[in-house]
């Protein structure tokens, strides 16, 4: 009997969607529902996700920052002030971040879609809480031969391959009842022609090679 797929609306709230399991630190149903997805890794093997769900979360997450590194839990004993001081600080970029546990999480071929506000409309910037803003091309960087091609195929970026479907969504009847060679060109240059990015992702990683199975030597009669 076939597993029952594994699937996860990350970022869910209260009403994740339906046939998933919603994943939200605040609004999560049971306490391993409520995970900080601003953390990782997260708690879910390599591999083991079918598909993910992520409308309107990833633009809530932090922007680049530099965080010293932890102390030591008897750093007050173990430690001179001015070590405490000038221990090293290192960068973090959340969004690449999220992008590399979704990569590790997700099975050969499993997809995630992905939803968030264009960047040239007010949706992008009204909520306070948004840190991360979109342009289409952003989705560029997470396949391996673009970054191979313009020799960005190394840290800090992504290390990851997905297959990049990506369209503009809300379009209103102002762009729509124009002919569509044109729409693309408003939708590029003006304000307010979409409302949302719709994205999916499939993972292009490979099959884990099967384990090698040796052959029985045949017992002695």
């Amino acid at each position: 009997m076939a597993d029952k797929p594994v699937k996860l609306d990350l970022g869910s709230g209260p009403k994740p969607a339906r046939g998933f399991r919603g994943i939200d630190l605040y609004c999560g149903k049971t306490k391993a529902d409520r995970v900080d997805l601003f953390q990782t890794p997260w708690p879910w093997e390599d591999s083991s996700v079918d598909f993910v769900r992520c409308s309107h979360f990833i633009e809530h997450l932090p922007a680049p920052y530099m965080r010293p590194e932890p102390l030591p839990a008897d750093w007050r004993t173990s430690m001179q002030l001015d070590e405490v001081y000038d221990r090293p600080w290192t960068m973090r970029y959340p969004l690449v971040e999220f992008m590399t546990e979704l990569y590790r999480v997700l099975k050969p071929g499993g997809q995630a879609h992905i939803i968030h506000p264009h960047l040239k409309s007010e949706r992008a910037f009204q909520d306070p809480t948004h840190c991360v803003f979109l342009p289409m091309s952003a989705w560029l960087y997470v396949q391996r031969p673009w970054r191979i091609e313009n020799q960005l195929d190394h840290p800090p970026y992504p290390l990851v391959d997905f297959q990049v479907q990506a369209s503009y969504d809300n379009i209103p009847a102002t762009v729509t009842m124009r002919p569509e060679a044109g729409q693309q060109q408003w939708i590029n240059h003006f304000w307010e022609a979409a409302g949302d990015v719709q994205v999916l992702l499939t993972s292009l990683k490979e099959d884990p090679a099967p384990p090698v199975q040796k052959a029985r030597t045949p017992r002695k009669r």
